[in-house]
């Protein structure tokens, strides 16, 4: 069951009334209106996970950051750069072993085995320009004895049964497989066009082989593309499907500025492109997630994290500024930022996860829904809820004003018709570096289930930041 019940049929009549309302009389309907985030464990059967917790480079080294503040956010996947590898001064993933022991996950790019960005970028123009660049060539003389060093090496590792080897990292920028282009100035690139599809499909099949080889038992993550595109990933997984080369970990991007807007529906995608080319459900790692604006932003981060858990995926927050600090999630070695009580909130949420439905009009396509060409997908307030025997958790954020969060299904539950006593908090952001050592709170009240359901109209909240409400007896 998807978990994010916004589809337009379900909500023309609030959208119609929403509209006569608001423009027969805005001035009344407009300080009345509120997002509402909708929490319902009636039918919840899912427990909650830590998937969205993971970080490219997050860890740079041994004890940076600090152990303690790894552990604290439960993290799920890394990303790290091959074993003596040039991508990056630090990363190496045999130097931050330590800091793996709860992953399910380990990541290790096999092109981060080079010193530059994007991968001999330079050295491959300058033979696109005297016409001496060959792909397979560059792959079976250059590559590929990397490869054999890293999986030979890493196939002795305690975890090695969790090391996901990512052949290839966003090779749909054509440098390595496209073909060449001169444009008039003299400058080359290589397009990624039919023919560079075709010789990524077949290094694909080369370097997949070459790993197996070395350890049958291998995890291999692809394709490893800049985007999500249904057009590029149903073509790769045909191709693996005839050539029995299929990841085992399915690993894409998203890094565009609407990604949490098209996060559900290019899951809900991927998984009906597995349905058709009858592959059985693989794992997904989204390795790359946030735009640099985003990233240690409380609130914008929240919002992912919501994406993320109610698609039931693995994600890694993108690594764009420094590689110590758990991608903008530390203030230093030891010490939390704002971002860090967001993770910290949902790497102690525990037990059953709620079916979530959440609207926001002001932040949503409420256009195209009423012209009948999408569902209607909100983008503002959003959240996470959680129920244990006796605590329920919420998570949200992601819009300005005043907010509502409805918490339902729990007739017959040991809060069903009681009082029961609601505290909220917040994180408030303060900068990257600035060190926040404990949540604000903001307010405590005893509210009362009524048939089931709690309402907890929420202060005035910033865009910028995220809450966590506690409910208990």
């Amino acid at each position: 069951m998807d978990k994010i019940k916004l589809w337009f049929p379900r909500f023309m009549s609030v959208i119609l009334a929403f509209f006569t309302a608001a423009f027969s009389a805005p001035c009344l309907f407009f300080p009345i209106y509120k997002p509402v985030l909708i929490a319902d464990f009636s039918e919840s059967e899912r427990e909650i996970s830590s998937g969205a917790s993971g970080y490219l480079y997050g860890i740079a080294e041994e004890g940076v950051p600090s152990k303690n503040m790894t552990e604290s956010v439960d993290v799920s996947t890394v990303v790290q750069k091959a074993p003596e590898g040039l991508q990056h001064p630090i990363g190496d993933i045999e130097h931050v072993e330590n800091h793996l022991g709860n992953t399910d996950y380990n990541i290790v790019y096999l092109q981060d085995d080079y010193d530059t960005w994007y991968y001999c970028h330079e050295e491959i123009n300058n033979k696109r320009k005297a016409g001496t660049y060959n792909w397979e060539t560059h792959v079976r003389e250059d590559f590929l004895p990397r490869v054999r060093r890293i999986v030979s090496t890493l196939s002795q590792k305690d975890y090695s049964e969790k090391t996901v080897y990512c052949l290839y990292n966003e090779t749909d920028n054509g440098v390595w497989f496209g073909t060449t282009v001169v444009n008039e100035d003299g400058t080359v690139w290589g397009n990624y066009d039919e023919q560079g599809r075709e010789n990524f499909y077949k290094a694909w099949k080369i370097t997949y082989d070459e790993v197996k080889k070395i350890n049958p038992s291998a995890l291999i993550g692809g394709p490893g593309f800049y985007e999500y595109s249904h057009w590029k990933i149903e073509e790769f997984l045909s191709f693996c499907v005839e050539n029995d080369c299929v990841p085992e970990i399915m690993i894409y991007h998203e890094l565009a500025d609407n990604s949490i807007y098209n996060w559900q529906a290019n899951v809900r995608d991927y998984r009906e492109i597995e349905k058709n080319l009858g592959i059985e459900e693989l794992p997904i790692v989204v390795s790359e997630y946030g735009r640099m604006q985003d990233n240690g932003l409380p609130g914008k981060m929240l919002q992912y994290i919501t994406q993320i858990e109610l698609s039931n995926v693995y994600a890694d927050n993108a690594y764009w500024r420094l590689a110590n600090n758990l991608c903008d999630v530390a203030a230093d070695d030891n010490s939390p930022n704002s971002n860090w009580w967001v993770y910290r909130w949902y790497a102690d949420m525990s037990g059953v996860l709620a079916d979530i439905e959440y609207v926001d009009i002001f932040k949503s396509n409420v256009g195209k829904a009423l012209s009948g060409k999408s569902d209607l997908y909100s983008q503002g307030f959003m959240g996470l809820a959680s129920k244990t025997e006796d605590k329920i958790d919420v998570i949200c954020g992601g819009t300005d004003g005043r907010t509502r969060v409805k918490i339902k299904g729990l007739k017959g539950s040991v809060w069903d018709n009681k009082e029961v006593l609601v505290s909220i908090e917040g994180a408030f952001y303060k900068g990257l570096s600035g060190i926040v050592s404990e949540p604000e709170k903001i307010m405590q009240f005893k509210g009362k289930v009524r048939n089931g359901t709690l309402t907890i109209d929420m202060p005035e909240i910033q865009s910028e930041n995220a809450y966590h409400i506690t409910v208990k007896e």
